[in-house]
Order: C-alpha cells, then structure tokens, then sequence
C-alpha cells in the first residue's frame, strides 16, 4: 500500500469514525470469505477471481484502518508473521 493510500485511509476513518470502520471491516471479511468459497466453486473462473481481487482490496484497506484504530506497526505485523510462518514449517518439516 502506497503512502497516500495510508493517507486515504485515514481520511475515511476519520470521516466515518471507529466504530462504523469497525463494523465495515467485519462486512468486509465476510464478504472475503463468501468470495473464496464462490471462486473455489467455480473453478477461478475469471469473474469469481475478479470478485475475489476486489473483495482482498477491500480486507486490506479496512486492515489499514485497523492498524489506525489499534495503533499497530507494519513491524509488529511483520513480526508475527515471521513467527507464524515459521511455526508452519517446522510442522511441515515435522
């Protein structure tokens, strides 16, 4: 995400508050999930796959708000990430 796309986000949090991002970012999540289920029925056929893209854009502009709203560092996302995928390959390697 580009620094004016933060910027953006920020704009629209601040317009629409916390708790109304909050509640679109668990809209936004269930409407990635229902998009993953729709493209795997339908064998990534290009329209699902579309969906699917956009649905992620959406899940990752409201995670941008969220780090906002929980004052949540790239890096501490980093980290956790790390952790966690190690952690998946020391059982794949198990």
């Amino acid at each position: 995400m580009t620094e004016q796309n933060r910027k953006d986000c920020d704009k629209i949090l601040t317009h629409y508050g916390v708790t109304g991002q909050s509640l679109i970012a668990c809209e936004e999540a269930g409407e990635l999930i229902r998009a993953i289920s729709k493209a795997k029925r339908q064998s990534g056929d290009s329209a699902s796959v579309q969906n699917l893209i956009s649905e992620m854009a959406d899940v990752l502009i409201m995670m941008e708000q969220l780090k906002s709203i929980y004052a949540i560092m790239d890096s501490e996302i980093d980290d956790e990430i790390n952790y966690k995928l190690a952690r998946q390959l020391g059982r794949i390697q198990a």
